[in-house]
């Protein structure tokens, strides 16, 4: 009952304290507030379980935005990885598909590389069908060389007035190439056309004061050593004996810087001929254009002629090119070449042959006609050659040779002019054969035959 009285006692104490406390916010506008925050507050922590208060931290704005961000992180990492596994599986797509593309290209190759083989190959086994059909062998009309050269004459020209205008055009340069051969160049001429005739108009101007020497590079026997024999021999006049090109070459040289007011012009048709296009002819006519008093004038016809020179022979040569193309044809530049249209036992054949044999020494001379002689002889036989054993020991009981050694010089100066062959038989051993047919070498015998008489 006392328990009862206390409680009840302290019930409406504290309802009079509350009740205080009201009539004391009613006057501040205060005691509510605070009776409510208490109220909630009593309520959250009644509510709230006791683990939960452990290691409670409030959230802040920093450590929402922290978590979003690795939120929004993990995301990415989520899509970028799905994209690396899509293109990872793309790309080994891909790659299958080259693998198998280059698998089909190989198996291609290799099939066409057996079917090339296999083909190549049948191709061998086969026998190979060569046609013996030549030129030589056309059914054409032959003609001896003065026949053809009516019929050449009998064609008309073509723009004859337009060709003499260029002519007369040249003509005029005649004074100013004087002009310079005379301050120490040379003088070069090319173009399209015959350039004898205008060379040989020159030469008529020059040869009213001065020395000319002529020399026709086409020639098919002209030497060096021509070359030199007639500036020494015939133009200066020298009845020594030179032996060595280059102790001719010293001789003209002393000789032109000793005589007063001496000049010599040495004129070369075609320089770039089959027999001047060596280096030791070029070399040679190369010392003779630095000699002071020499003054060189020469033409070319052949498209690679420059290519004969190098920078050094160019420098020392000192050319003034001039293009004087003619437009005329090469009628004396070409008489001397094989042609089809024309007997190889004419008149041709047989001139070409009197001039190199003239220009060869009469042991030389003595050793072809041999080789000839021998040669007809054994014409109607399969003849291979007269051995070079057999060559050497009638030469020798000729007195034609003393060794082995002379024999094959003088061989070797038949080989330069063509005239010769020599070949290896199936015996290893050499032999040697003329390079005519029989009724040539006949021919040239029978000329020969008076003369020998």
């Amino acid at each position: 009952m006392k328990d009862k009285a206390n409680k009840s006692c302290s019930k409406t104490s504290n309802d009079g304290v509350a009740e205080e406390e009201e009539e004391d916010g009613a006057k501040n506008g205060i005691g509510t507030q605070k009776k409510s925050l208490r109220r909630d507050s009593s309520d959250t922590k009644a509510n709230r379980s006791p683990s939960s208060f452990v290691g409670y931290v409030p959230e802040t704005p920093y450590s929402l935005r922290r978590r979003i961000k690795k939120q929004l992180i993990k995301m990415t990492d989520l899509s970028v990885d799905d994209e690396e596994k899509s293109t990872d599986e793309e790309s080994n797509g891909s790659e299958e598909e080259e693998e198998l593309e280059k698998k089909q290209r190989k198996s291609k190759r290799t099939s066409s590389m057996q079917t090339r083989a296999k083909d190549y190959l049948e191709a061998q086994e086969q026998k190979s069908k060569t046609s013996d059909n030549t030129l030589s062998r056309l059914e054409l009309k032959h003609f001896d060389l003065e026949t053809l050269r009516d019929i050449f004459d009998r064609v008309p020209r073509s723009h004859p007035t337009e060709c003499h205008r260029l002519e007369s055009i040249y003509r005029q340069c005649f004074a100013k190439w004087i002009f310079q051969l005379s301050n120490g160049y040379n003088l070069l001429l090319y173009g399209l056309g015959s350039k004898l005739e205008l060379l040989s108009d020159f030469r008529e101007v020059l040869m009213k004061d001065h020395t000319v020497v002529v020399v026709n590079g086409f020639f098919p026997t002209v030497t060096i050593k021509q070359i030199l024999n007639s500036i020494t021999d015939d133009a200066l006049e020298h009845k020594g004996v030179l032996r060595r090109p280059e102790e001719q070459v010293e001789f003209i040289e002393d000789y032109l810087s000793n005589v007063r007011n001496g000049k010599l012009y040495l004129i070369v048709n075609n320089i770039d001929g089959t027999m001047l296009r060596n280096q030791k002819a070029q070399s040679i006519l190369c010392r003779l254009a630095q000699i002071q008093r020499l003054h060189l004038v020469a033409s070319i016809d052949h498209i690679n002629a420059p290519l004969l020179w190098d920078q050094a022979k160019m420098s020392a040569f000192n050319w003034v090119w001039y293009d004087v193309t003619t437009f005329k044809p090469y009628v004396r530049e070409t008489s001397y070449e094989n042609s089809l249209l024309v007997k190889q036992s004419g008149s041709l054949a047989i001139s070409s042959l009197t001039h190199v044999f003239n220009s060869l020494t009469p042991n030389a001379q003595g050793i072809f006609l041999l080789l000839a002689q021998f040669q007809l002889d054994h014409e109607q036989s399969n003849y291979t050659g007269m051995a070079f054993e057999d060559c050497y020991m009638r030469c020798r009981e000729a007195f034609l040779v003393n060794s082995q050694l002379t024999l094959k010089a003088q061989l070797t100066e038949f080989k330069d002019h063509k005239l010769v062959r020599v070949k290896k038989g199936a015996d290893g051993a050499e032999y040697l054969h003329i390079l005519l047919d029989s009724s040539t070498i006949k021919e040239f015998m029978q000329q020969r035959a008076p003369k020998s008489r």
